[in-house]
């Protein structure tokens, strides 16, 4: 195997100051599945600071030195370095009251969360007590120990098991399993800031689908005021593993799988925009404690839910002109439907020069210069934008200029 030459310059460092230091979670199983890691812990039996002046001239965080853990930057890239420990009991179903400190790696294992990632690398070897490289094998998430206590222990621990369960498209062991349908209700004591990072990579998984169907008590515990059904959790696997786009499909109105009637004259309606229905999804997504940017193009998706799909060349380019393209696209993702993944298609191969009012061929000087005045050299302005983008219009500079003199462009 071969790792990251910043992790080993860690275990190095370690090893020549006299103590053991083991890869170990994650990285070990991503690099048996032949994946690149994305991040690198390490367990030791050296104590906290005995890790800061092993690691040193590196600089050293304490990221939770209470609980034994020190992060480690070598070039960039930042090692968590924990000593090797055991836990006290567990409080409110969230974190150990007190952590004791240990010499034996095999206590430090015997904490941890599922098989799969109980394994440890060292010079070489690997160290697996308790069967991950099998159940990798086997395509299976297992708990370590007793399903009940390990659960119990900390709850955030069942939507980890069903997130690992979705990225790797694995089965859920059938104890295990059993424990996580008649524990969900725990997860209702978890803060939102640790549910949202695993649920969003859950659902970008492409096991998410069956992951829900299988266990659809503990998203039920998550999402009480929802009521999902086959048809919304089919919508969130036809679409692209974004967490927006996967989002905005879960929360889209159920009648949204039935084409909603559609004008043939290509005008635009800002009545389209469902701002209820806008206010009724915020509250979760106020919760989930998403970043702006996030919340904002769930939104927007969510808003548009009532927009006729784009059967003519003109209303496509409207469409693009008004939304923007990246929205377009992703409402065409989003939205159910022959007519949008035909508009999808055509838009991906179509070229649209226009959509905005700065690549008009004239501007607001030259509507000055037609004899325009005040708020009047906005809508002209735009009104030349949607006739150019529905393609009525060249976006030429005489044509458009022609226009604006005669005062045909006038809204």
């Amino acid at each position: 195997m071969k790792w990251d030459h910043r992790a080993l310059w860690v275990m190095e460092r370690l090893e020549q100051a006299g103590y053991q230091a083991v890869l170990v979670g994650g990285c070990v199983r991503d690099k048996l599945l032949g994946k690149e890691p994305h991040d690198y812990d390490i367990a030791t039996s050296a104590l906290p600071q005995q890790t800061i002046r092993a690691c040193t001239p590196a600089q050293c965080i304490l990221t939770g030195e209470r609980h034994g853990t020190i992060t480690v930057v070598v070039e960039g890239l930042p090692v968590e370095v924990t000593t090797f420990r055991r836990e006290g009991t567990y409080l409110n179903h969230r974190s150990p009251e007190q952590v004791f400190f240990t010499k034996e790696l095999e206590e430090d294992l015997t904490r941890r969360d599922f098989t799969v990632n109980a394994m440890a690398w060292e010079k070489g070897n690997i160290l697996d007590i308790f069967g991950g490289q099998r159940d990798l094998e086997a395509g299976v998430i297992r708990c370590v120990g007793q399903p009940q206590k390990r659960l119990e222990e900390d709850a955030l621990r069942i939507l980890r098991g069903l997130r690992l369960a979705a990225q790797l498209d694995y089965q859920v062991e059938e104890e295990t399993g059993q424990v996580i349908g008649e524990q969900a209700h725990l997860l209702s004591v978890l803060p939102w800031e640790r549910i949202t990072p695993e649920f969003l990579r859950l659902i970008c998984g492409p096991g998410a689908g069956r992951i829900w169907r299988e266990f659809p008590q503990v998203f039920q515990v998550l999402f009480s005021e929802l009521t999902l059904d086959e048809k919304q959790i089919l919508g969130m696997e036809r679409v692209p593993p974004q967490v927006e786009l996967r989002l905005a499909a879960l929360l889209y109105p159920a009648q949204l799988q039935v084409e909603l009637p559609h004008s043939s004259t290509p005008v635009w309606d800002p009545g389209w925009y469902d701002e209820d229905y806008v206010h009724q999804s915020q509250p979760i997504l106020d919760r989930m404690k998403l970043s702006q940017g996030q919340k904002r193009k769930v939104m927007h998706l969510l808003g548009w839910h009532r927009l006729p799909p784009p059967l003519t060349m003109e209303e496509q380019g409207l469409w693009m002109q008004r939304l923007g393209t990246d929205l377009f696209f992703d409402l065409c993702l989003v939205r159910q439907g022959t007519d949008w993944q035909k508009a999808y298609q055509t838009g991906k191969t179509l070229s649209h020069p226009c959509l905005t009012i700065k690549e008009l061929a004239v501007n607001g000087h030259d509507a000055i210069q037609a004899g325009l005045h005040g708020p009047e050299v906005g809508a002209v302005l735009q009104t030349l934008l949607d006739q150019v983008s529905m393609g009525r219009l060249e976006n030429k500079r005489d044509i458009l200029f022609q226009i604006l003199q005669d005062k045909q462009g006038r809204p």
